[in-house]
């Protein structure tokens, strides 16, 4: 898995780092590096690198980087989009290195530098005077890292926990309030893992591991702001910030692509990108014939000059079902809940020659579609705002709870895990999701309906966006044009009737490419902005062209459908295994029941996909 690892301890690393090494998933394609420092007792680090080493880029660009100064070693794999605003930090400001600058900044500003840094990175820096570790996230922690400190004296951190597992003394002990709630979001959350003692980072760590006192210190260079209504943030700002942010992750990018859907993130980012970056770089679409994605997306890269493709799903990729589960087992680790085939998509992408990738996750904090978060109307939406309270805060907190399918899935009577009755199971729920709540400025926020973009960044960015960025990672670098720090500080800072709809993100088309309003939005078959009978009207015949699958307007879901017929021997083979079944850790009979309302009248597709990841991946683990 492309990505840093290593192993900080007193009993000699580099002993047990071959097999970290072995672990990390080498590809022909990927580069490498390892290091080692120790002390004469034998005590210290060993760590390296592995991944991408991308084509057309100079050394001071590529995304495996290491920097030494004097005692002070850091690794990186990532990508550092700043650069030029710190010539100072290289000593050849025309060709600044990464890891130059991070270190530099490092050793000038301690861990305060890293909050003024755009980038998708990790990093490890080691002090070898006070034999200390520090491990570094972005700030949105957009390429994983996990860790474990099992003993005192030992600490391990990789990009793939399989890498952390299958270490001397690594202790397999499931996790069951993460395996719930991979059942309920559709993801993990907080920082959990489905291993006990394993965790990741969070976006913005500073996390600091001291080898002679065996101590490990947790912290963060950086917090997203809660809303304060005096801000005095404006929507022309955000819209001249997006330009900004967008053209800083793709301007004068080689071998760039863009996957382009019908909707509304990937349209913003390709209308904003600098008009001789568009035809220059490749747009694709992943979708079904007859969908409104291949048909949409063309009209949107043909009217800037764009070179587009089509990844067609159909039929072919059914009888390799399971090599594509097994695919998105390995790269995953069964972290969120597989929803079609990314990969095969990051194939296509890496044979037309993409080298980066742009995807458009993220843009639900600047358009927040009421009807995808239980809300029928903007009066509905609006009668949550208004200075906090604590009968607000928990009217707020229990509806997200029981309400909002845009943030968790349909609620289930049964558990699939053995000895989990319905009550434990949402009191374990519930105690979470407050934790998410409180981890989002519930408290805090002047308006708690900013509460939602903290949240989708707590659990969608964090959790699951950046886990499907890593399965593409394997193949092609991934960028999220759209998470710039400092614009999503300013959507934050934002009223929440701003960030309703399609408000902004017509304003931002009419800034940057007027023409891409009148190509409809593939959710709604309206154009982009259109008013309420307009897009009422345009619903209700997109919603009747679905029913009778009329041509452009398939449901692009219908894929997944279409699989149950080579699924569902799939989860008989892993779920009624013997392995498992012996071991007493799933329950037969609440499986059964989803197997039979899914092929009868109920589509389970979520919880079918669910529990093959979760079974697939124990597998995968030795588990």
């Amino acid at each position: 898995m492309p990505g840093i690892f290593g192993i900080a301890s007193k009993e000699s690393p580099r002993e047990h780092f071959s097999l970290m090494q072995r672990d990390t998933m080498l590809q022909p394609w990927y580069d490498s590096f390892t290091d080692h420092a120790r002390a004469e007792s034998g005590e210290g680090i060993s760590f390296g690198a592995t991944g991408l080493r991308l084509k057309d880029v100079p050394e001071c660009r590529q995304l495996l980087q290491i920097h030494r100064i004097e005692r002070f070693t850091l690794i990186l794999y990532g990508e550092v989009f700043n650069t030029n605003e710190f010539p100072e930090l290289c000593e050849n400001a025309s060709k600044p290195e990464y890891a130059e600058v991070l270190l530099r900044g490092f050793l000038r500003d301690g861990k305060a530098f890293f909050a003024n840094v755009e980038g998708r990175f990790q990093a490890a820096i080691w002090d070898s005077f006070h034999q200390r570790l520090h491990l570094v996230t972005d700030s949105f922690a957009t390429r994983p890292l996990f860790w474990t400190h099992p003993e005192p004296d030992r600490f391990l951190f990789a990009s793939e926990i399989k890498t952390i597992l299958d270490q001397p003394r690594i202790v397999k002990k499931l996790k069951y309030r993460a395996l719930l709630d991979i059942e309920f979001f559709g993801h993990y959350v907080h920082d959990d893992t489905a291993i006990e003692g394993i965790e990741t980072l969070p976006p913005s760590a500073f996390y600091t591991y001291d080898l002679r006192s065996g101590r490990l210190e947790k912290d963060k260079y950086y917090a997203f702001p809660y809303y304060r209504e005096n801000a005095g943030v404006t929507v022309e700002d955000v819209v001249e910030k997006f330009g900004q942010a967008i053209r800083q992750q793709t301007l004068g990018v080689p071998n760039l692509g863009l996957s382009l859907m019908g909707r509304l993130d990937s349209r913003c980012i390709l209308a904003a990108m600098d008009p001789a970056q568009r035809e220059v770089t490749y747009t694709l679409t992943q979708g079904i014939i007859g969908g409104p994605h291949l048909q949409l997306a063309p009209r949107l890269a043909s009217l800037v000059n764009s070179q587009h493709y089509n990844y067609i799903l159909g039929r072919d990729q059914l009888p390799l079902m399971e090599e594509l589960m097994w695919e998105h087992t390995r790269t995953s680790e069964a972290m969120y809940v597989l929803s079609g085939p990314v990969l095969s998509f990051a194939h296509f992408c890496k044979d037309l020659g993409v080298e980066t990738l742009l995807l458009g996750h993220g843009g639900v904090l600047f358009h927040l579609v009421i009807s995808s978060v239980g809300f029928r109307t903007v009066a509905d939406f609006l009668e949550f705002s208004g200075p906090r309270s604590p009968e607000l805060q928990k009217k707020l907190c229990d509806w997200f709870f029981h309400e909002v399918p845009g943030f968790i899935q349909k609620e289930t009577s049964v558990s699939f895990f053995s000895g989990m009755t319905y009550a434990r199971k949402m009191e374990e729920l519930y105690e979470s999701f407050h934790r998410l709540m409180v981890d989002s400025n519930l408290e805090k926020n002047e308006d708690v309906l900013q509460t939602l973009w903290h949240l989708y960044l707590n659990m969608r960015i964090y959790r699951r966006h950046s886990i499907v960025a890593r399965k593409v990672d394997t193949l092609i670098n991934v960028r999220f044009p759209v998470l710039n720090r400092k614009l999503v500080e300013m959507l934050l800072q934002l009223p929440s009737v701003e960030k309703i709809g399609e408000k902004l993100p017509r304003r931002l088309l009419e800034r940057y490419a007027p023409e891409f309003l009148k190509v409809p939005n593939s959710l709604t078959g309206a154009p982009i902005g259109a008013g309420p009978l307009q897009l009422k009207y345009a619903q209700m015949k997109h919603a009747l062209c679905k029913m009778f699958r009329v041509p452009g307007h398939r449901n692009p879901n219908d894929w997944i459908r279409k699989s149950w017929p080579v699924l569902e021997p799939m989860v008989r083979k892993y779920a009624f295994s013997k392995k498992f079944m012996n071991r007493g850790l799933l329950n037969p009979d609440a499986i059964q029941e989803m197997l039979q309302e899914h092929s009868t009248h109920f589509n389970q597709s979520f919880l079918v996909f669910g529990l093959l990841q979760t079974v697939m991946v124990l597998d995968y683990w030795d588990y």
